[in-house]
């Protein structure tokens, strides 16, 4: 992600991340190739196990740090009136705010905004689990400049 620096420092006005952790997936599949289904094994990639496994050797303590660090090039990569969305779900995000709030501040929160994921029929949940799942993820928007934000939108939406 440094590697952006260079040519994009400044001049991006949208970064969404959904960062992946303790999803417990395994992103190898097998794929049906052809009008007869020849099933084909695919493994993931080096560059797909940086990118989408939970990569995060030390567990949450890992993945906070490597987070924090990302965060602050992204907030060095967004435009004046940039801004910036962060999917987590229950386990990371409010580790996950507090370092927005230290990196953008906290007059740059702009919103929480709530993310309902599917979930099965709750009376189903109450037969077969201990507890409820969680039904919401969290996506916290910050801008870098708030004032200027709300300029940029103004003028795409045509308000005054």
């Amino acid at each position: 992600m440094s590697s952006l620096l260079e040519k994009f420092a400044g001049k991006i006005d949208l970064i969404y991340i959904d960062p992946p952790f303790a999803t417990g997936a395994d992103f190898t599949m097998d794929v049906e190739v052809g009008e007869k289904g020849k099933e084909i094994h695919k493994e993931h990639s080096i560059i797909e196990e940086k990118a989408y496994r939970d990569i995060w050797g030390q567990g949450n303590e890992s993945f906070l740090r490597t987070m924090y660090e990302r965060l602050l090039i992204m907030k060095d990569l967004l435009s004046d009136n940039g801004s910036i969305y962060v999917h987590l779900d229950y386990r990371t995000s409010s580790h996950i705010r507090v370092i927005l709030d230290e990196i953008f501040g906290l007059d740059n929160f702009r919103n929480e905004i709530f993310a309902k994921r599917k979930t099965k029929n709750l009376q189903t949940q109450f037969e077969k689990v201990k507890q409820l799942n969680i039904a919401f993820d969290s996506i916290f928007w910050y801008s870098k400049n708030p004032e200027k934000d709300l300029e940029f939108l103004r003028k795409r939406t045509n308000r005054k």
